[in-house]
């Protein structure tokens, strides 16, 4: 861990992100290397594998404050607004005053609010097709109200 560490802090991540994927295949269950891991794919906007990785972690340590800020990351980056909300505001519960936690739910509701006064002033309509997912509608209203933001 203190090799991939001192990697992440001298910016060379691509050796710390194989340095934790060999303790994780020698150590399946390390919780540290998993969430390490968890980080890195998220940078590289690989949420699904990322939450494979937190999913691992979280059935160890449910009460993980790192690992429940990456999965509420994880929500975000998937545009999934509701989970993500909770799942920084069950940091909330176990860390009230988790500064991470309370700046991402300021932007979900920053983004709510932009999203409410669209609705009431109209001004960009979401038209939802019955045919579409619930990914391609999130995506649809977050391409809405980004100019708002």
């Amino acid at each position: 861990h203190l090799m991939a560490k001192n990697l992440t802090r001298l910016g060379n991540l691509k050796d710390a992100y194989r340095v934790y994927n060999k303790i994780v295949q020698l150590q399946p269950e390390d919780t540290v290397a998993n969430l390490k891991i968890a980080e890195f794919l998220l940078l590289g906007k690989k949420s699904e594998q990322a939450r494979e990785k937190i999913v691992l972690v979280l059935e160890k340590e449910p009460e993980n404050i790192e690992a429940l800020l990456v999965k509420g990351q994880i929500f975000f980056q998937k545009k999934l607004v509701k989970k993500a909300s909770d799942a920084f505001n069950k940091v909330l519960s176990i860390s009230p005053q988790n500064i991470a936690a309370m700046q991402k739910l300021a932007q979900i509701h920053v983004i709510e609010k932009n999203y409410d006064n669209l609705a009431k002033n109209n001004t960009n309509v979401v038209v939802i097709d019955a045919e579409q997912s619930i990914e391609q509608v999130e995506t649809d209203v977050w391409q809405a109200i980004k100019p708002l933001l």
